[in-house]
């Protein structure tokens, strides 16, 4: 198997086990927050679909597709933090097609991406936990 599909079985598995986590989850569960400084589930599926549209933009050089609204919400680390009303969050079912479409969105640019070039460095604007476009271990 070579990295490319390693990775994208990866992918596919991951949001599978996903799925089933929260496929029980009432719209109400989405909103409560995790004990602690934890967050909401509608946070997590909201910033994870903001982080993978902002790297595919600065990887792909495609634009950004998500609307300022939900950006400012899910954005970087601190953004869970703040209160939210709940008339301004996604439900559950938007906040899990936000992440289906981004998550669709990789998987297509997985496939049409060049893997000789995942070497090169990442964008400067990419955190260095991620020294190169290439997938851990590739």
């Amino acid at each position: 198997m070579d990295s490319q599909t390693l990775l994208r079985e990866q992918l596919v598995s991951g949001k599978h086990i996903i799925d089933k986590a929260v496929e029980d989850l009432s719209d109400e569960d989405f909103t409560v927050r995790l004990p602690g400084d934890g967050v909401f589930a509608t946070w997590i599926f909201g910033h994870l679909a903001v982080s993978e549209d902002w790297v595919l933009s600065l990887l792909t050089g495609a634009e950004v597709r998500l609307p300022n609204e939900r950006i400012n919400q899910f954005e970087g680390d601190r953004s869970f933090q703040q209160e939210f009303d709940p008339a301004t969050l996604p439900s559950r079912t938007e906040a899990l097609t936000l992440f289906e479409t981004q998550h669709q969105r990789v998987l297509q640019s997985l496939e049409a991406e060049d893997v000789s070039q995942w070497q090169k460095p990442t964008p400067d604007q990419i955190p260095d936990v991620f020294p190169t476009s290439a997938p851990s271990g590739a």
